[in-house]
């Protein structure tokens, strides 16, 4: 257990990785810390848009020689999500690497399979690391909280001599302890959140200058087919609704205008909906007018 994800994100990454083999886009903590630490970092597009084909991406890893791979499940930031059974293929073909670290943080929210975790695979694979921030799904972010499981003894005992003995505060540890008192709630929240997120999808798919993707997390990320770029739109829907939604534009892998809209309740999310057909009147050609940052 660690102080939020990226704690332990920076002890794995420094102690177990030298060339890593990711498909983009990502989630970027683990890009940026493997590159702050002088690591290499191999970045694989699949030819599918955002679906990943696990056999390309086992030639991806063999052809850079990388020592070690990254598979978030679902993907952050597009949705997309890799089946246990396309995972568990990867972990067979891929027993030479150093580590191969999956993150869960996103994966309470999947429900393309009812087993989708592999907890319980890690004592059949010394190199996989389940790394999975608590922030996401039980959305606590101030709290910091995180973990990364292994079968691997070893690798476990140098992870807590990498982390700080008092990582974990008396308030984030008070919460683990009650976690469990609250699973059916929990597993309710999750249940809403994905039905919200289903209903938030069919919402999106009426604005006409946006493609939503499917997604298997409690978030959106679309693309704006014409009319403004990330930057513009999320400029503009805190300026008429006060709604920040993430410009995506620059992230690896996403060279075209996206942003990554984040489910919330139903109401929040109609009027998400509603500012953004408001803005359909700025798409009409001529009408278009960038916005300086503020």
């Amino acid at each position: 257990v660690g102080n939020g994800a990226s704690e332990l994100i920076n002890a794995v990454v420094s102690r177990y990785v030298n060339r890593l083999a990711v498909p983009v886009p990502t989630f970027e903590e683990f890009v940026n810390r493997a590159k702050i630490l002088g690591r290499e970092v191999c970045s694989f597009k699949p030819s599918q848009r955002f679906d990943l084909d696990i056999d390309e991406f086992i030639d991806h890893v063999k052809r850079t020689e990388s020592d070690s791979a990254l598979l978030i499940r679902p993907n952050n930031p597009t949705g997309s999500y890799l089946s246990k059974s396309d995972l568990v293929h990867f972990l067979d073909r891929m027993r030479s690497l150093n580590l191969i670290l999956v993150d869960e943080s996103f994966l309470d929210f999947v429900d393309a399979e009812p087993e989708p975790s592999v907890l319980d695979l890690i004592g059949d694979y010394p190199n996989l690391l389940v790394l999975k921030s608590l922030s996401k799904n039980c959305g606590i972010p101030g709290i910091r909280l995180g973990y990364a499981a292994t079968g691997n003894a070893e690798r476990l005992a140098e992870l807590r001599q990498d982390v700080p003995i008092w990582s974990v505060n008396s308030l984030a540890q008070f919460f683990l302890e009650q976690m469990g008192d609250y699973k059916q709630e929990y597993e309710e929240s999750c249940r809403q959140v994905r039905t919200a997120t289903r209903n938030l999808v069919r919402g999106l798919e009426s604005v006409p200058y946006l493609h939503p993707y499917p997604t298997q997390g409690n978030f959106v990320l679309c693309w704006i087919s014409y009319g403004f770029t990330g930057r513009e739109l999320a400029e503009r829907l805190f300026e008429d609704s006060r709604i920040l939604v993430n410009d995506c534009g620059a992230k690896e892998g996403l060279e075209d205008n996206f942003i990554r809209i984040a489910c919330r309740t139903e109401e929040d999310n109609g009027r998400l909906v509603e500012a953004l057909m408001r803005l359909s009147k700025f798409t009409e050609a001529g009408k278009t007018e960038p916005i300086e940052a503020r």
